[in-house]
């Protein structure tokens, strides 16, 4: 029915969701079925107004947690931008949504309410909408989970005991593994019968397994080991995200080592299993993770071999493309700044193409990409035209202009202050000579 439902999600979520705790498995599994179908095919904002009103509250542990997981899958398929926007019955419904259950009795329903924040921790106006729409006491009490989230990352989903897979009043049913905790992907389009069955891991207990082995296979003295841990990564990934999603700042910590490996053959398979799976992986990235894999990824940029090259600016575009902009404009400023000079042109094309799909004049334009800017005028006005042998002039007058239509054309009065005369005649240049 699609989006055809929306009139009457209110009353269907509402039931849906209290048949999520009904003793017969069968009913469970249906309900939990008709909800994936629901929230991928509704508008996004009708589905997490009925998921919290029909939900939230409820009495019944397991229909608590299904709201929880299914409302998480709302602002992953929102992103954090529309999430945070401010708009009536969204981000005052979510913040306040999220801090309830993520101080939940049940360990999923808390997984699920951190998750929801993690999501949304690296958006610019994330500090503001906790103050905004949180209570002073309960943003205290928040603080604690927000600080292990940055240090420590998301954790995986905690399991549930064997009397609450039993019970109906505490498990909704038995097949949540693949059909209801996979996460919604840029690419994910429903499974087809045509295509066969789908390859299954192994069960959740042995996920902690498969990932200690997987990360033992990345950093292998052996380069064939290296390559057959990159392809099984990939195929985690497409196959069981879930997985890769709960572990990702420990797979990462191994696989950006194979980004920039020694050996050619697994630099280059790094490079084409981050392109296939940066995609996927994308609404769950955590900050700490790009902030780390960029640079891998861009010091590829320098590299002799023109398919090391090409295929790193393969991710960035795509990183580009599905990656919320203000999750990644310190880290591509950055490099425009302090990467090898061959990386700088390159980077700062991209810095220009993010600063175009950014929304607005966000905070972090102010904080990152003008003084990226400023740093490379100063450069050009040092007469530092040539940045790895490549005339990176035309590079920072395309940031520039860019910059200067994000800012009304004021970017003279933005900037201008903090140059020298020198190097403000230089950026009068840029502007002027398109």
């Amino acid at each position: 029915m699609g989006k055809s439902l929306d009139p009457h999600l209110d009353l269907v979520c509402k039931e849906l969701l209290h048949k999520t705790g009904e003793s017969n498995g069968f009913i469970r599994d249906e309900a939990s079925a008709a909800l994936s179908a629901m929230v991928l095919g509704v508008t996004p904002q009708k589905a997490l107004v009925a998921l919290i009103a029909g939900g939230s509250n409820h009495k019944n542990v397991a229909v608590r947690r299904t709201c929880a997981e299914y409302l998480c899958q709302v602002v992953e398929r929102m992103g954090p931008g529309k999430a945070l926007s401010g708009v009536r019955d969204t981000t005052d419904r979510i913040i306040p949504s999220a801090a309830q259950f993520a101080s939940d009795s049940s360990p999923q329903t808390r997984y699920y309410g951190r998750k929801i924040f993690f999501l949304l921790m690296a958006h610019e106006d994330f500090e503001r909408s906790l103050q905004k729409y949180l209570s002073p006491a309960t943003l205290n009490d928040l603080k604690k989970i927000l600080d292990t989230l940055r240090s420590q990352g998301l954790g995986q989903l905690p399991q549930e005991t064997p009397s609450a897979r039993s019970t109906g009043s505490n498990q909704r049913g038995s097949k949540t593994r693949d059909s209801v905790l996979a996460p919604i992907s840029p690419n994910d389009g429903g499974d087809s019968p045509s295509k066969g069955p789908k390859k299954r891991f192994p069960p959740a207990s042995d996920d902690a397994e498969e990932v200690k082995q997987l990360c033992s296979d990345l950093e292998s003295s052996d380069f064939r080991t290296r390559l057959r841990a990159i392809d099984k990564f990939q195929e985690m990934t497409e196959q069981n995200p879930s997985i890769v999603e709960e572990n990702m700042v420990k797979i990462f910590d191994k696989f950006m080592m194979c980004l920039n490996d020694s050996n050619s053959k697994v630099n280059l398979q790094a490079l084409v299993t981050m392109h296939q799976v940066t995609p996927i992986l994308a609404p769950s990235f955590p900050p700490p993770v790009l902030t780390t894999c960029i640079p891998k990824v861009a010091h590829n940029l320098a590299a002799s071999s023109r398919d090391l090259h090409d295929k790193a600016l393969d991710i960035l575009d795509t990183m580009i493309e599905v990656i919320e902009p203000s999750m990644l404009l310190q880290a591509f400023a950055q490099q425009t700044q302090h990467a090898a000079p061959k990386v700088r042109p390159d980077m700062t094309k991209k810095l220009s193409q993010l600063v175009e799909r950014t929304q607005g004049k966000p905070k972090q334009l102010q904080l990152h990409a003008v003084p990226a800017l400023i740093a490379l005028v100063d450069s050009l006005s040092a007469g530092g035209n040539s940045a790895g042998g490549i005339n990176i002039r035309p590079a920072v007058q395309e940031l520039a202009l860019t910059l200067n239509e994000k800012y009304d054309h004021q970017l003279m009065e933005v900037a201008g202050s903090k140059l020298q005369p020198r190097s403000q005649k230089v950026l009068k240049e840029l502007l002027e000579s398109k």
